[in-house]
């Protein structure tokens, strides 16, 4: 059988390499870059642009009636996929280091601008996506995935020039503000830090993500990490304190009220109901008129002591001591307008278990081992999210183990469900 990839892949870099001529906007970036005038605006705004002439040039030469049985063989995707982010990659990569290096002089920073590698493990995760399933499933891999790649290039020098900054002797501070209309997510990581204490995903970003995050270099000066614009500290619109984004308790020996700040999002009027309970860990809070819980605690705490993982999950509780809110009535959709059954707020150690959703005892108390689990776990990952899944099924099974086809399949389902975030944390 004749290799395919070769002939495709001098089509689409011949097509990208025209489609990045023909760009005008990258035109008006690479000359202001060259005039030493950027900023990592330009920088972002570039990478996007030549993540997008890539997705097009991807797109528009690999199509079903090419393809054997309209599906990507895998040595087809690696040698065209490889290729072509790595060249990606190095275009970004050498803007970002002039861009870098210009910033540095301007800030009277004596360092020299650092690079990042090119991140095979990340662009093998999108060719086996790509190759893991019918073409016309899978093509979308080639759009906003193959984007947010080229994207997190300019992110990650970023990143990496501020270790370097701070292993240097330099104190940055890396600020992180939400865009209006933001996410959940994004909201959580809003906040400053001293260098070391920021949450992983600081420098993370999701699908059209907007928001902006700001380092200080110990220099007088800070550095937008996104938008890359340089201010004064002495500016008068100085960056707030960190606002608390998770539930913040006001409670008094009895009762408790959501946080303000969660309370004013989503409208909660009550207050909490705090469950007798040993470890008083429990609380509900209800906004529905006159109906009754779907779940009793004693019952989720009996479910629980059946198996091995639930006995396991009670002893976390009891340990970790979080607040667990069995919420009744409460808008649980994220800003893509997906059901959640469940979320943490790691800060407080508080987790919202939407009952409404979950409905009846095995996935409210399946919800619960997951959520629980997340305490024990920092970051966020798809290797994580697989682990919380594992809990659970084996809680639903009632074993210690799972085949290999059920893990399989977990890993399956979360890649589908979870692609913009990592395997792991490094």
């Amino acid at each position: 059988m004749v290799d395919m990839a070769p002939e495709l892949l001098q089509q689409i870099q011949s097509d990208w390499s025209d489609n990045l001529k023909d760009d005008a906007e990258i035109k008006s970036l690479i000359e202001k870059i060259n005039e030493g005038k950027a900023t990592y605006k330009e920088v972002e705004d570039l990478s996007y642009r030549v993540g997008k002439d890539l997705s097009k040039s991807l797109l528009d030469n690999i199509t079903e009636d090419i393809l054997p049985n309209g599906h990507v063989p895998q040595n087809v995707a690696e040698k065209i996929l490889h290729p072509t982010l790595n060249n990606a990659h190095n275009l970004v990569t050498n803007v970002a280091i002039k861009v870098q290096s210009d910033m540095n002089s301007a800030a009277e920073i004596g360092l020299r601008a650092q690079k990042t590698d090119y991140d095979k493990d990340r662009a093998q995760g999108l060719v086996h996506k790509l190759t893991n399933g019918q073409f016309e499933d899978t093509k979308w891999i080639l759009d906003e995935p193959v984007t947010l790649f080229v994207q997190s290039v300019a992110d990650n020098t970023l990143k990496k020039n501020v270790d370097f900054q701070a292993h240097s002797g330099l104190k940055p501070q890396i600020i992180r503000k939400a865009s209006s209309k933001c996410c959940d997510w994004c909201e959580d990581l809003e906040g400053t830090y001293d260098y070391g204490s920021e949450p992983k995903d600081v420098y993370r970003r999701h699908e059209r993500c907007k928001c902006s995050v700001d380092y200080n270099p110990g220099t007088g000066k800070r550095q937008d990490v996104w938008s890359k614009a340089w201010h004064e500290d002495a500016e008068k619109d100085k960056i707030k304190e960190r606002v608390q984004k998770s539930i913040n308790r006001e409670a008094d020996s009895l009762t408790g009220n959501i946080g303000k700040k969660l309370e004013e999002k989503i409208a909660w009027k009550n207050n909490l109901k705090k469950l007798s309970t040993e470890n008083n860990v429990f609380y509900t809070v209800d906004e529905r008129a006159n109906k009754s819980e779907t779940v009793s605690i004693k019952d989720i705490i009996k479910d629980l002591n059946r198996t091995e993982v639930g006995r396991d999950t009670i002893s976390l509780i009891n340990t970790k001591k979080p607040e667990i809110i069995l919420c009744y009535g409460i808008n649980n959709k994220d800003e893509k307008g997906n059901v959640l059954y469940g979320k943490i707020y790691p800060d407080t150690k508080t987790i919202l278990i939407f009952a409404d959703e979950t409905k009846n005892l095995k996935k409210t108390s399946e919800t619960i081992i997951h959520e629980v689990y997340h305490l024990t776990q920092e970051g966020s990952s798809r290797k994580n999210e697989v682990q919380c899944k594992i809990r659970e099924k084996k809680h639903e099974k009632n074993s210690t183990q799972l085949t290999r086809k059920e893990i399989k399949d977990i890993i399956k389902e979360t890649n589908r469900d979870y692609w913009y975030l990592p395997w792991r944390d490094d």
